[in-house]
């Protein structure tokens, strides 16, 4: 055995300190900022009864529920001590009396009084989305008031709103504008998994001392098709050009309508533009959350959709007005079990198959079926992430692990070194893992998490690490033979697979898709477990999908040149398609297997 120079192996271990120390001087991709803020989560401050973290729209602008919000804090707490990220202080100038503002302080976002106050507030208040790193802690009150993305999105589920969906597994407290917190958690793909407090709240009617003209409102989505300049201004020729008018817009998307024809009327829906909010008597929109929201009650509205064609809706009325501090909470319950799966990133593999079929196995009334996956996909696994049943829920990992610096390099060897056996103290590595999957999934209950890949030891570890109560991992292969494998000229799993191996111990089963499979994996496996672990459940089958296609080949066939064919036909194109299909009058011998591109190697 060749033993390895020490004296080496400390020079490589100051070389990557010092590389690291330099990367946190300079802040390099938020290291600072990471490691600042993880500092501060680690030292557990005492929560303050009296501080008040306040952003809105992410520091960009100033919504009117959180303007109200600021107003009811300072008359109903003489101590409050109110944090507040904005980089526009006139907005609060010019809205709030000298007294309201004697009651702020405005620190700048991601400074270190911010993460301190982050860390520090009784009661964190936000309309969007916090920052990544962020994560709530025991006791923190966190209010989500929905205005700055609630309506905003009306097509597929958009990347922002992936990582709006970071805070909303770390919210306590809903104060939604009618709107229950429910359709929106749905939407954003984490419906029906954690318990919440919610009320609503209507936007209160407020006397201006200017009359303002009786006006008409264009409310333009996110992904509206109004961001084709030149839909938006013939929708303005045809249908708002000789009244008056405005067009509005989210904050951060107030430049993209430079470019109209009617730029002059572009307004940003924030509470700086209230007074022509409340003066509108007729409001269209793509979006119907959009056009429910209260302050809209008195107007009539007309929601447009995709074909151009206009829908009146009906009224909805709340009249509470908006407080954090009045009762009236109401508190939902999951009365399913939570299990989380990480199922390798929908790539084009048989784990991706296996796991898509195993999404239409589960008993949705008892379940919460969610997979843990990444923030962005290719086209491949776009189209693999469609085949999942609808009732699944998926959590994406937005931002980055929390870590110091010298937590850094743990992370590191557990990851990409030798693995957890290169950390002296197992427990820094178990602690740094435990928080990032806290970080992930917020204050949801985990019943059961399986890591059903096996082949990502970040996503091992995080499981591993994880407060479930049941820790599974599977194995689809032979995976000694695995670590053997040479593609292209290289080991493809031979150091990764190892550090996989390591964590075996964290879970309570191993589990093998095949009996087989699962006789190799226990016997060139036992040193990573004790042999009971080791169990194997057969890949489960989608019977209702191939049923639909032995069904789609319908009952019509035909003979051409001896060779029988069944006739399917595709009724929205009107094409029919011959498929091959055995002879009835003779013995066919079939010889079933599967064909993986990964699996393709050059003879």
């Amino acid at each position: 055995m060749i033993m390895k120079n020490p004296t080496k192996i400390i020079k490589n271990r100051i070389v990557k300190i010092n590389k690291l120390t330099e990367e946190y001087q300079k802040n390099i991709n938020n290291s600072r900022l990471i490691a600042d803020y993880t500092s501060l989560l680690k030292q557990k401050l005492k929560l303050n009864e009296d501080y008040f973290f306040i952003e809105s729209y992410g520091g960009k602008a100033l919504s009117i529920s959180i303007l109200n919000i600021i107003r009811g804090i300072v008359a109903r707490n003489s101590r409050a001590n109110i944090f507040v990220s904005n980089i526009n202080y006139f907005d609060f100038e010019s809205l709030l009396s000298e007294n309201e503002l004697k009651k702020i302080t405005f620190i700048k976002k991601n400074s270190l009084p911010y993460l301190r106050a982050l860390v520090m507030s009784k009661t964190i208040i936000t309309d969007y989305y916090l920052p990544t790193y962020f994560q709530s802690v025991a006791t923190q009150k966190v209010i989500n008031t929905g205005e700055a993305f609630i309506g905003f999105w009306i097509n597929d589920i958009s990347q922002t709103e992936k990582i709006i969906q970071h805070t909303l597994l770390h919210t306590t407290h809903f104060l939604f504008d009618s709107v229950m917190p429910e359709t929106v958690l749905r939407r954003l793909k984490v419906g029906g998994i954690k318990e919440y407090y919610y009320k609503f709240y209507s936007e209160e009617s407020i006397k201006f001392d200017d009359k303002e003209q009786e006006e008409t409102l264009l409310l333009v989505p996110r992904d509206s098709k109004f961001k084709s300049i030149t839909i938006l201004d013939d929708f303005i020729d045809q249908n708002m050009k000789n009244e008056q008018f405005y067009i509005m817009v989210h904050p951060e998307d107030e430049k993209i309508y430079q470019q109209s024809n009617f730029y002059k009327h572009i307004r940003i829906l924030d509470s700086v533009n209230e007074g022509i909010l409340r003066a509108a008597t007729k409001v269209y929109s793509e979006s119907e959350l959009l056009l429910e929201r209260s302050i809209f009650k008195n107007a009539s509205k007309v929601k447009i959709d995709s074909f151009g064609m206009e829908i009146s809706l009906e009224e909805k009325i709340v009249s509470d007005k908006i407080s954090i501090f009045n009762g009236g909470w109401n508190k939902t319950a999951v009365d399913k079990k939570n299990i989380v799966v990480y199922a390798g990133g929908f790539a084009n593999n048989g784990v991706t198959a296996s796991a898509i079929n195993l999404s239409h196995n589960i008993d949705y009334k008892k379940y919460n079926f969610i997979f843990l996956d990444k923030l962005t996909y290719d086209a491949d696994s776009s189209l693999n992430l469609k085949k999942v049943n609808q009732n699944a829920n998926i959590i994406y990992r937005s931002g980055q692990m929390n870590l110091e610096v010298y937590e850094r390099i743990i992370a590191s060897q557990v990851q990409g070194g030798k693995g957890i056996s290169e950390v002296l103290r197992k427990k820094d590595a178990e602690k740094i893992f435990y928080r990032e999957s806290c970080r992930i999934m917020g204050n949801i209950n985990l019943d059961a998490a399986v890591d059903f890949s096996g082949y990502v030891v970040f996503w091992t570890a995080v499981i591993a690490f994880s407060k479930a109560n049941k820790k599974s991992i599977f194995q689809h292969n032979d995976l000694k033979a695995e670590t053997e494998k040479i593609i292209n000229g290289v080991y493809k799993h031979k150091d990764k697979l190892p550090r996989v191996f390591q964590l075996y111990k964290y879970y309570d089963e191993i589990i093998s898709v095949g009996k087989k499979t699962l006789e190799l994996n226990r016997e060139n496996l036992k040193k990573y477990a004790p042999r009971d672990k080791f169990k194997y459940i057969p890949n489960s089958l989608n019977l209702d999908e191939i049923s639909q296609k032995s069904n789609n080949l319908g009952n019509l066939s035909m003979v051409e040149e001896e060779k029988h064919y069944a006739l399917c036909i595709d009724e929205s194109s009107n094409i029919v398609q011959k498929i091959r299909i055995p002879n009835p009058k003779e013995y066919t011998l079939i010889n079933i297997g599967r064909m993986s591109l990964k699996k393709i190697k050059k003879s």
